[in-house]
């Protein structure tokens, strides 16, 4: 869709790395049974060699929304993604066992999947309804930009 960041921050299709980097586009038939009925999740993950830097998901037989994946329990090596990741499946009618709460619902999806010449062949299980919560604190410095005229 033609918006106005596309001129300052344009779209780059998934896999335009930089050297070194991997990137992992899985496709997970019905792995989402909460909406009317089973969807897939593609997971999208970024692998620059010593750690995962982009992951993301989408479930587009049932939202529109990205969804947030939390891959620090996945591993990358010899051809081998393996492990488990945390996705949060933001919160709509679709993805909300309960849907007067208006809360997401987060999954532990785990992975043994081999990956060779850009092709990849494995088993995936998915848990929905674990529980999950984010703290931390964080301080930094802000960077003003000059405003676009």
């Amino acid at each position: 869709f033609p918006t106005l960041w596309s001129t300052t921050s344009p779209w780059r299709s998934f896999g335009d790395n930089p050297a070194g980097t991997v990137s992992f586009a899985l496709v997970l038939e019905q792995c989402v049974p909460l909406g009317k009925k089973p969807a897939g999740l593609t997971l999208c993950l970024d692998h620059d060699g010593a750690r995962f830097t982009r992951s993301v998901a989408a479930a587009f037989g049932f939202s529109q929304a990205w969804h947030e994946v939390e891959p620090t329990g996945l591993s990358w090596e010899d051809g081998r993604l393996k492990g488990k990741a945390v996705v949060v499946l933001n919160g709509d009618w679709w993805t909300a066992p309960n849907a007067a709460t208006g809360r997401g619902i987060a999954g532990e999806v785990e992975l043994d999947v081999e990956c060779r010449d850009g092709e990849a062949s494995g088993q995936y299980r998915a848990v929905w309804g674990v529980p999950w919560t984010a703290a931390g604190e964080v301080t930094g410095n802000l960077i003003v930009e000059a405003p676009s005229p």
